[in-house]
């Protein structure tokens, strides 16, 4: 049967983007390194939300990963949105501010 199309795709949890960063840990773990940087741009921006929720829609941003901490830098244009990710609220991606 025909159930139709949701008007918005479902948002993003806590728990499902704290199970992607644990996987994403692992994977780097696994391949013996210390530290991932995930890139996002206006038009590479799918790796970025997949794994933080946040999608850099006017300029660039890059997310470093280590063992017990996750950093993301963004600039002005991103700022306010960055704080939107479940993972930051949660205090468990840092933002910083780069550049003027």
């Amino acid at each position: 049967p025909d159930h139709g199309r949701p008007a918005l795709p479902p948002a993003l949890t806590l728990p499902e983007l704290r199970g992607r960063m644990a996987a994403f840990r692992e994977g780097l773990a696994a391949g013996g390194h210390a530290v991932g940087a995930v890139y996002g741009d206006r038009e590479h921006a799918a790796n970025l939300h997949w794994l933080t929720g946040f999608d850099p829609r006017f300029e660039e941003a890059l997310l470093l990963v280590l063992p017990g901490e996750a950093h993301l830098l963004v600039g002005n244009e991103c700022l306010p949105y960055a704080g939107l990710s479940p993972l930051a609220e949660a205090g468990e991606v840092a933002v910083h501010l780069v550049g003027s």
